[in-house]
């Protein structure tokens, strides 16, 4: 269960609370990574992985040494509004910015996972937020970009269309396309600097996750697909469980503490990300490298 509840305030005074799992190796005064869980959080329950058994995996991460912050994600941000993504980003943001002042987390070691819903979260703060991610992971959700929107066509009688429309202000053809451009993740994903790693639980699934993936690659930028092969939005098959969320364990390991789970069935994972972590290093290099004075 969660250590205790958490609690702070955003920018704009918005009260917030979440569940705070403290990694078992836990010293006061001694920084630690963080991942931040974005999805529920109800403090008269038992959630040892979080939420629900997708992707997340808080005791799992505290016991490697990872505190995380399971965020309450109901009540706080206006739902299907243009301001429903900036609110959550204000709300993750405030919430390490105060972990990181009380000296609990490592400011460059901070990493955050979606699910469902708050993939649209994760991608709108990677893609908007001023904080730096370490590494971020989305699993099985929505993202709200353009081929989401194509590929649901007809689908529950366009919900997800009118949704869309109302979060982005407009259906994305003529003039309206403009504001997608401003507001979809999905037309700004060149400002993603961290490491991500995209999951479908469905082939059906992997499709509507496909964008990020694709156009990550595109760019030249850290990013990594996987699919699952389940029919449940939420997990209980034990197999699929563990290949979720060990996932998720694994990713943020490699990337948050440079560790790898010496497993030999993981030996071409573990490939892929070295190569990933070398584009990553390349990338940083590029951005910070000094600029040539001209006379």
């Amino acid at each position: 269960m969660h250590d205790f509840v958490y609690k702070w305030k955003d920018k704009e005074g918005r009260d917030w609370r979440g569940g705070l799992y403290k990694p078992v190796n836990y010293q006061p005064g001694q920084r630690f990574p963080l991942v931040i869980q974005t999805h529920g959080f109800d403090e008269s329950e038992f959630r040892p992985s979080g939420l629900t058994t997708t992707a997340f995996a808080a005791r799992a991460l505290a016991a490697a040494g990872i505190a995380v912050l399971q965020v309450s994600d109901i009540g706080n941000c206006p739902l299907s509004l243009p301001s429903e993504g900036p609110c959550a980003v204000g709300g993750y943001e405030s919430g390490a910015n105060q972990l990181v002042s009380e000296r609990l987390v490592d400011p460059e070691r901070i990493g955050i996972l979606g699910f469902s819903r708050t993939c649209f979260y994760v991608m709108e703060t990677l893609t908007t937020g001023s904080l730096h991610f370490k590494a971020a992971g989305v699993t099985d959700g929505v993202t709200y970009t353009y081929s989401q929107y194509m590929v649901t066509v007809d689908w529950s009688g366009n919900d997800f269309a009118r949704e869309a429309n109302s979060m982005m202000g407009a259906q994305p053809f003529r003039d309206g396309l403009q504001q997608w451009q401003q507001r979809s993740p999905g037309f700004n994903l060149d400002r993603i600097t961290s490491p991500l790693l995209v999951s479908g639980i469905s082939s059906p699934g992997l499709l509507l996750a496909w964008e990020p993936y694709a156009a990550l690659r595109y760019l030249h930028k850290p990013v990594d697909i996987i699919m699952l092969n389940s029919d449940q939005h939420v997990l209980t098959n034990p197999a699929v469980r563990m290949a979720s969320q060990g996932g998720t364990v694994d990713w943020f390991r490699f990337w948050l503490k440079d560790e790898e789970d010496p497993d030999p069935t993981k030996v071409e994972q573990y490939a892929r990300w070295r190569d990933l972590r070398a584009l990553q290093q390349a990338s940083d290099n590029k951005v910070t490298a000094p600029q040539a004075v001209s006379e």
